[in-house]
């Protein structure tokens, strides 16, 4: 312990005395450039060591049609690759993304398509997006296991129904609309062991910076959504703990509304360090948490047949895209 906190003290002081001593080589004056992933806003970067740069350039992550051009750019030099391929529409998928991380999906992409032995396609681009993303997945931890693959589903579907209404109620009733707002890519069973999930919806995300209170409420209906389902099906007490990376996640919305930004309260505070108001607040974050969560058990509650069907055919099939979602709801509400 003692000699990795004596390492992790010299280093940075070996550091600052060479900055702070490397000015001049033979009277040609050196200028030092420092490149770093550090991210400011979650971490403070050491004084002292911030003192030694007077300029700082921070580099933002590419929009939309940056993220094309970068796209078109690293598929150039792909030889064995598919005309088809919509850089515009991975693009408006791929949001979120880093340059080095759009190079990383592409190669990606290249090795999938060696291995099948075809073209370089939208298909194995998409694939390879999600790979990178959350990494690979697979269908052997839970192909055997017939219960969890069922509970599996039914919280997946629940995740998707919560989100399909809420926004067919946006676009009232308009199906067509509600299906291009849905930023949902598909809902898989399979297991994806790096991020120890046994199932998972893939969406895209936004390149929104600002986010209001209805818009985060939705997101925490969409959370509670397979946990409510789960007791919708199952019943109460037969709830599983395959909800806690959603409850993390709620915790840390809520937390942010109630907490950091008093976005309910007139007072607008940031309230770690007041620990009465805190206190008062948290009380508040839970009755709010209790009330969104009732919520979503109203929006499925009239849906359970049609969570059921959708999760029969998930189990079937493993992964379901959006298109494929919105058709078997299409079909089945013609036959209901």
């Amino acid at each position: 312990g003692q000699s990795r906190d004596k390492w992790a003290d010299d280093t940075p002081n070996e550091l600052l005395t060479h900055l702070e001593g490397v000015k001049t080589i033979n009277d040609v004056r050196i200028i030092t450039i420092v490149a770093s992933n550090f991210d400011e806003s979650n971490m403070q970067l050491d004084e002292a060591m911030a003192a030694r740069f007077k300029k700082k350039i921070h580099f933002r992550l590419p929009n939309e049609e940056e993220r094309e051009a970068l796209l078109i750019h690293f598929l150039k030099p792909v030889e064995n690759k598919d005309d088809s391929i919509e850089v515009t529409k991975l693009a408006k998928a791929f949001s979120g993304t880093s340059p080095r991380t759009l190079q990383t999906i592409v190669q990606e992409a290249s090795l999938l398509a060696i291995v099948k032995q075809e073209q370089v396609n939208h298909e194995h681009l998409m694939k390879a997006f999600e790979v990178v993303m959350i990494g690979q997945s697979n269908r052997k931890t839970t192909k055997n296991k017939e219960k969890e693959r069922h509970i599996i589903s039914i919280h997946e579907i629940g995740h998707f129904i919560t989100n399909f209404k809420q926004t067919l109620a946006e676009n009232e009733n308009d199906m067509e609309k509600t299906e291009e707002q849905m930023k949902v890519i598909k809902i898989s069973s399979e297991n994806i062991s790096r991020v120890n999930a046994l199932g998972y919806v893939l969406s895209e995300s936004d390149d929104m910076l600002l986010h209001s209170i209805a818009e985060l409420e939705k997101e925490v209906r969409i959370l509670y959504g397979g946990v409510a389902a789960e007791e919708l099906v199952f019943g109460k007490e037969n709830i599983t703990t395959g909800s806690a990376n959603d409850i993390e996640k709620i915790t840390r919305i809520l937390n942010h509304l109630f907490i950091e930004t008093s976005a309910y309260s007139t007072s607008k505070l940031k309230l770690d360090g007041l620990d009465t108001l805190k206190k008062e607040a948290y009380n508040r974050m839970e009755a709010k948490a209790s009330l969104l969560y009732a919520e979503t058990l109203t929006l499925l509650k009239d849906e359970q047949a049609l969570i059921e069907h959708l999760a029969s055919v998930l189990i079937e099939r493993w992964v379901l895209s959006k298109e494929e979602i919105f058709e078997e709801i299409r079909q089945y509400k013609e036959r209901n």
